[in-house]
């Protein structure tokens, strides 16, 4: 028997390097799985399992950083909706997972539209739950890899715009973001939201001349 599949986003992208693994149902519905029985979707979200001769149910899983893990739930031979698996079948499915977090993106351009590569965008994220974090300054909130200092925005993610000035950070905490971005010290006036779990916003900025 053959799995094959692909994975994708609630908005229908490939998801390249996810991890998916094929469990098989035994005659007593316990899952078990495989040495072998693994495998990593490719650059178009794809991939392939092959399992042992006689594995007619099984159970597909995946799992991707900032991303919900996701089962497709029984399949196979016997199985609700199933096309009939048996040796040297193949079996086609299909898993599309829910972003974890938020996510910020949007485009650098020039003042005359053109796209702007190699700008760094900052990042800061303060979760909508807080708490004191020991050793941290007075008054101070967790985030990811920092803390944010009662001053200002400690920026803890950093990323750089593409040939297409196009720029993205994902697997944020719900909460408050705000977003900068900087180049040849020239720093553009931030831009700042409140988000929920899995919240998409945009923030595009046009460097001054």
């Amino acid at each position: 028997m053959e799995v094959e599949g692909r994975v994708r986003d609630s908005n229908g992208d490939a998801l390249p390097g996810t991890e998916v693994r094929v469990r098989y149902v035994d005659s007593e519905r316990h899952l078990h799985l495989d040495d072998g029985m693994t495998a990593i979707t490719d650059s178009d979200g794809e991939f392939v399992v092959a399992a042992a001769p006689g594995q007619g149910r099984f159970v597909v899983d995946a799992f991707a950083d900032n991303w919900v893990p996701q089962s497709s739930g029984v399949l196979g031979s016997g199985s609700v909706g199933s096309t009939g698996v048996g040796g040297g079948s193949i079996e086609s499915v299909q898993i599309a997972l829910e972003f974890r977090g938020a996510r910020v993106s949007g485009t650098v351009t020039s003042v005359s539209g053109s796209a702007s590569s190699g700008v760094t965008v900052l990042i800061a994220a303060k979760p909508a739950s807080t708490r004191t974090v020991e050793g941290a300054p007075a008054g101070a909130v967790p985030v990811p890899g920092g803390t944010e200092r009662p001053y200002g925005a400690s920026y803890t993610k950093r990323t750089v715009t593409d040939s297409s000035g196009r720029y993205e950070a994902k697997g944020l905490p719900p909460g408050s973001l705000a977003v900068v971005a900087i180049r040849r010290g020239v720093r553009i006036p931030e831009q700042r939201f409140q988000t929920i779990e899995g919240d998409s916003v945009t923030a595009d900025f046009v460097l001054p001349n």
